[in-house]
């Protein structure tokens, strides 16, 4: 960089659009947010705390939705939790997104220092999320099958199996002994892709907040 010069280094630290454009996009995205209302309704400062229980929270929310609409066959029930499951899923993708590729970015051009608490943290709330979705994904194909009247095909257990090796390996076998409903094979393409997503943000979490161990060989 230092060998740039006059228009060559303005034209290198020019704002790259494509980087601006999606910037923009998942900015106005997050607010369309629970988290975001909520804390516009309680006027609630965005404290460490306030979000690990908002976390916990959804976590503890989506294993008890998953066994209430199991049991409790009810359907005005079935429909708030496929509308709050696949409203939380977007949520945490988009969150995800933001905190992985453009906080940092949102922090540099403001000129201010990018800084997280700490590297455990993150990734311990990050595993919160990855577990929570394949709850409410779960749900969400409990809930379907309850809308269409037909019996459940498999025990608790095995709903919550076929939604984590969609989430996690993209398999539709076991889906496919559930979906006797056709909506949740369409279900099951969107926790595909949302899986996949949040399986690179992990991936990228993970490398990117390993902590430095001085090896032998560096000695």
């Amino acid at each position: 960089m230092s060998n740039l010069k006059g228009n060559e280094l303005k034209n290198f630290n020019d704002k790259s659009f494509i980087v601006v454009f999606w910037e923009r996009i998942f900015h106005y995205l997050s607010y369309i947010s629970l988290f975001f209302v909520v804390c516009k309704i309680k006027r609630k400062k965005l404290t460490t705390v306030f979000v690990e229980k908002w976390v916990l929270f959804n976590l503890t929310f989506s294993i008890l939705s998953s066994l209430l609409i199991y049991h409790i066959k009810i359907y005005h029930l079935a429909v708030f939790f496929i509308a709050y499951g696949l409203f939380r899923a977007f949520e945490v993708i988009v969150y995800q997104i933001n905190v992985l590729l453009f906080d940092p970015y949102r922090s540099y051009i403001s000129g201010r220092k990018y800084r997280i608490k700490s590297p455990t943290r993150s990734v311990i709330l990050l595993l919160h999320n990855y577990v929570e979705l394949i709850f409410w994904y779960a749900t969400v194909y409990i809930s379907l099958t309850v809308l269409a009247g037909v019996i459940l095909p498999e025990v608790w257990s095995g709903y919550i199996k076929a939604s984590a090796f969609c989430f996690v390996n993209s398999d539709l076998t076991f889906i496919s002994k559930i979906s006797i409903v056709q909506k949740i094979q369409l279900t099951a393409y969107f926790e595909m892709t949302g899986g996949m997503i949040m399986t690179l943000i992990s991936l990228a979490r993970f490398i990117g907040l390993l902590p430095h161990v001085e090896s032998v060989d560096d000695i």
